[in-house]
């Protein structure tokens, strides 16, 4: 039997993927769009370790890793 969501009106083969898709409508605002945040391949500018980040590099600039970004942060700050 068809099934239709209430809130967006998508339609579902089944009862099961209509409530796992009513979940997706309760959740807070803020954990939907964390879900759909895009994360982009990257290679660290310091240890050359594949990684991901959640912006879009640029390529002028250097981009580091989760382990390395915290050595470069410290470094800027007994710059100045």
């Amino acid at each position: 039997m068809i099934q239709q969501c209430y809130y967006c009106e998508q339609i579902f083969e089944s009862k099961e993927k209509l409530y796992d898709h009513l979940n997706e409508h309760s959740k807070p605002k803020s954990a939907q769009i964390k879900d759909r945040k895009k994360n982009y391949p990257i290679v660290c500018s310091d240890c050359n370790k594949d990684s991901e980040v959640p912006f879009q590099p640029k390529k002028d600039r250097p981009v580091y890793c989760k382990e390395c970004l915290p050595k470069h942060r410290t470094s800027n700050k007994q710059k100045l």
